[in-house]
């Protein structure tokens, strides 16, 4: 009797012992719950990008040429992540050089002049010097006033007077809108962030990152 008390027993125990595992497991926060949270989101973001990436990736051109793009960046003109990766964009142009990058804008509201300069940017594009006055806006150290005449003379745009007329236009915050709607739809929220076609990355990362995105590659480097 005493041997078949114990075998129920142990049986209860493992039991529950499974039962606790389980729980631990499956509840919200659990291993297997994150696990799939983070595959459910993955599979949305692909989704997502599947759909939206010819409109996405419309936006203002790193490099010459008009092929199909790679890959898109959402940036901050005042973000100094985004100032430091611009050394990494450099170096994987030299290594690849035929990698195309657009460049969608996300001015964060803690940079006073962000949006502004996101302005001269999309106003530049009109004139096809973005990739000019992208470079400059980085170089930028003194936002105080007349600083977006200064951005435009030094890269060169051919009429600066109709640049300084377009950064009010309901044209320019319509694209300002949507670059931010495409940021949120993709869970982006800082910059630099990193989209491919089939996979995001935020922050300062590395030439190999950023070439295996480029590449359709959805694996951390």
């Amino acid at each position: 009797m005493k041997v078949g008390i114990g075998k129920v027993a142990n049986a209860m125990l493992n039991a529950l012992i499974l039962v606790t595992i389980g729980y631990v497991m499956l509840r919200d926060g659990g291993p297997v719950r994150a696990w799939y949270s983070e595959r459910s989101d993955g599979l949305a973001v692909a989704e997502s990008l599947a759909q939206d990436w010819e409109r996405l990736s419309a936006g203002g051109s790193l490099v010459s040429g008009s092929a199909a793009a790679e890959l898109v960046e959402f940036g901050d003109y005042q973000c100094e992540f985004c100032k430091l990766a611009e050394d990494t964009v450099a170096a994987l142009l030299t290594s690849r050089p035929r990698t195309s990058i657009r460049y969608r804008h996300l001015p964060l509201p803690q940079h006073p002049q962000a949006e502004r300069a996101a302005r001269v940017a999309v106003c530049a594009e009109e004139q096809a010097a973005f990739k000019r006055v992208h470079s400059a806006l980085y170089r930028v150290h003194d936002w105080r006033e007349g600083w977006e005449r200064r951005v435009a003379q030094e890269a060169g745009v051919p009429d600066v007077s109709r640049l300084l007329r377009c950064l009010s236009q309901p044209r320019i915050s319509a694209r300002l809108d949507e670059d931010r709607e495409f940021a949120s739809k993709l869970g982006i929220s800082g910059t630099p962030a990193w989209v491919g076609r089939n996979a995001i990355a935020n922050g300062v990362v590395s030439v190999s990152r950023l070439r295996g995105l480029a590449s359709g590659s959805n694996e951390p480097r």
